[in-house]
């Protein structure tokens, strides 16, 4: 597990899913690592070994569900809203719920709006370590790419795994066509060298949007597809800085 801090007081963030969800959410986490809390904070299987790896961060302790962590009785209650244990001060946030107070607000947004914060500048708290060996053999041995060729980087994909959805977009290129896949071995972080060099990007709405954000494109085309039907980015209005182009 990553980043045990020395303080007493606990903080438990409930949002076990949504790679994107647990981006974004590191500002808050953050907000109260800067309070003195030890933050811990579960999530899925299937992410567990990338965020432990690509995000560790002193202060966070991630764990899976299914591990001993305090405040769990909290945890596998129906409590959507924030709880302050004023003996210990330990704090509760399940953040996961956090739209269900705010019906026609951005899901995403919601997270911060009942905590009395925002998500501006939360790419300043996302911190990435990577592993370039492992995006090296990605990039040139798995998918026998150069620096030198331009190449279209297509990702069909959206959805926390086991129920990853895929949905196709309309693409013409006479460029070669790179598709984003679950590679066994692989995380969606080790696609960063893939990302960075490729010539045009296509992308269902997704959690890549937020890697991509951090990341130095080469590539000024960026298209982004919803992943509603009809077409509906309200979720992530004004979250994202790179220059996507939003399809209906």
């Amino acid at each position: 597990m990553a980043g045990t801090s020395m303080t007493n007081k606990r903080c438990l963030i409930k949002q076990r899913a949504g790679l994107g969800d647990i981006i974004l959410g590191q500002k808050i986490a953050d907000s109260f690592i800067d309070k003195g809390y030890s933050v811990f904070w579960p999530v899925i299987d299937d992410y567990y070994d990338a965020i432990t790896t690509s995000m560790k961060k002193e202060g966070i302790t991630y764990c899976r569900e299914r591990d001993e962590f305090p405040l769990k009785e909290l945890y596998n209650s129906p409590h959507n809203t924030p709880i302050l244990i004023k003996e210990t001060e330990d704090l509760y946030l399940p953040i996961q719920m956090a739209d269900q107070h705010f019906p026609g607000e951005s899901a995403l947004r919601s997270k911060f709006k009942i905590l009395g914060l925002t998500a501006d500048g939360w790419q300043d708290h996302f911190l990435l370590h990577r592993d370039n060996k492992k995006e090296e053999l990605l990039f040139s041995t798995e998918l026998g790419l150069s620096t030198k060729e331009e190449y279209v980087l297509v990702n069909y994909l959206y959805g926390s795994p086991p129920t990853t959805v895929r949905k196709d977009i309309p693409l013409n290129s006479d460029l070669r066509i790179v598709e984003i896949t679950m590679k066994e071995g692989y995380s969606m972080f080790d696609w960063s060298k893939v990302i960075e060099n490729a010539s045009e990007i296509y992308c269902v709405d997704t959690s890549l949007f937020y890697l991509i954000d951090i990341l130095n494109l080469k590539a000024t085309k960026l298209e982004a597809y919803s992943k509603f039907e009809p077409a509906n980015y309200m979720h992530i209005a004004g979250l994202f800085k790179a220059p996507w182009t939003y399809n209906e």
